[in-house]
């Protein structure tokens, strides 16, 4: 059998999962072909004037102004990667004061301030607030 780590045409996910899904799908799971994280359908064309308006994703937030909150156990095993995301991660647990984010042993999640204002302005912050750019986005797409 091929694991879905020696394919280059499956998706590749966290050891955590990989056995899982290989019980329950031997194939792997085909990789993404129809993401537009490079070329953003929701972001303006080349040109456009960026309004903030409801229309259009922020070309340097796109939909990655969510925060999510992150579970203690992929918590623990996200830090010991080497990427940015990873690094933010580590910053909240280890200095978790005037930061958007707290740990506890539950996990990591957005402070009070960040999902009032989330939960409050999503409609006008979701995709088009690059001040709301998840701390874990990567810079690559």
């Amino acid at each position: 059998m091929i694991t879905v780590q020696e394919e280059a045409d499956f998706e590749q996910l966290p050891d955590l999962y990989q056995r899982w899904v290989e019980e329950l799908l031997p194939d792997g799971i085909p990789r993404e072909r129809e993401a537009t994280c490079l070329d953003c359908a929701m972001c303006p064309g080349k040109g456009a004037v960026i309004d903030g308006g409801p229309g259009y994703f922020h070309p340097d937030s796109k939909c990655c102004t969510y925060f999510p909150s992150v579970p203690n156990f992929l918590a623990g095993r996200a830090i010991a990667n080497d990427n940015p995301g990873a690094a933010a991660l580590r910053s909240f647990i280890e200095d978790d004061k005037l930061s958007a984010a707290s740990a506890s042993m539950c996990g990591v999640q957005p402070n009070a301030k960040v999902l009032t204002l989330y939960g409050n302005h999503h409609t006008e912050i979701f995709g088009r607030d690059t001040s709301m750019l998840c701390p874990y986005a990567s810079d690559t797409w």
